[in-house]
């Protein structure tokens, strides 16, 4: 189950939401805009998205294709390591890292734009004001997703879920 939430909402569903599923971890999606709540607050340009599984589901049955959240390719590098030894792990490091093909694993922090700051494609799908883009409901359906899975997009007022999860093949989009 993945969740788009502010801080309220997150404190809410980490006290409730918990009785059929376990918090597994979290992203924040940094938006290249945002907008004022009030003239007493910080305008909010980050939301929290969660990850949640169902309770009892180990953690190796579970879907996630890391690499479908980097939205490109770094340069191969290979880097000696100084330290092979470290404490809080179970093994060894080897002597080299080798990135042989350039991809990176994901960082907690996401970056996508805002209604505002979307392509002119994205915001020809709806005219939701807080319709989330286009380009990052895509990385996280290839992310969370494999070929046949159903995405349940049951907030589905923009269509914007279903859009993207069309586009991943053989997947099917339920909006409610």
């Amino acid at each position: 189950v993945i969740m788009f939430a502010d801080l309220n909402l997150l404190i809410d569903l980490l006290a409730g939401f918990t009785n059929h599923f376990q918090f597994r971890f979290y992203f924040i999606w940094v938006k290249s805009g945002g907008m004022p709540i009030s003239k007493m607050r910080p305008i909010n340009d980050t939301e929290f998205i969660l990850v949640w599984r169902r309770k009892g589901t180990p953690e190796k049955e579970l879907t996630w294709h890391p690499y479908e959240l980097s939205p490109e390719k770094g340069l191969p590098y290979s880097k000696r390591n100084y330290t092979n030894n470290i404490p809080t792990r179970k093994g060894k490091k080897s002597p080299v890292n080798e990135n042989k093909d350039g991809w990176r694993y994901p960082k907690a922090t996401l970056y996508a734009p805002s209604r505002p700051n979307m392509t002119q494609e994205e915001r020809s799908v709806t005219s939701n004001p807080c319709q989330k883009p286009l380009s990052l409901l895509r990385r996280l359906i290839k992310t969370f997703t494999n070929p046949g899975d159903i995405v349940l997009d049951s907030f589905a007022g923009s269509e914007i879920g279903r859009a993207a999860g069309r586009e991943r093949v053989e997947i099917s989009g339920v909006g409610v």
